[in-house]
């Protein structure tokens, strides 16, 4: 089952995760299970509202297994992206470009290292 965003499109904060694990598949938001009440900890604890973000993870299905490196088609060496994590990635980047918010918070290695690298690279080359 696919999990949509939740939150704004526009606001001001995005966060980013994974994918869905069980808890979000059955409830059909990001970030509702374990994760989610850690980030809602989180948010809570420096005065944000989470419903004031836009929250959306790099794919929105659950891996088999619940392991990302199936999206990979290389397994566990993370070097290969399938057809659907570039389609999914590309979503991301669609998504967030329309959104334009001011800040976006990676959380986990996928949403930033992936993500962010050609932006990075780029950034890094002109200064």
């Amino acid at each position: 089952m696919k999990v949509p965003p939740f939150g704004p499109p526009d606001a001001n904060i995005a966060i980013v995760g994974e994918a869905p694990g069980g808890d979000e598949e059955r409830e059909g938001l990001p970030f509702v299970g374990s994760s989610g009440r850690l980030l809602n900890s989180m948010l809570n604890a420096v005065g944000i509202d989470r419903r004031a973000c836009y929250i959306l993870n790099v794919m929105d299905i659950r891996p088999p297994r619940n392991d990302f490196s199936t999206f990979y088609s290389d397994g566990k060496t993370k070097r290969d992206p399938s057809e659907r994590l570039i389609k999914g990635r590309g979503l991301l980047r669609e998504r967030l470009s329309k959104a334009n918010p001011n800040v976006i918070i990676a959380l986990g290695n996928e949403p930033y290292a992936k993500e962010w690298e050609d932006e990075l690279d780029s950034q890094s080359k002109t200064g």
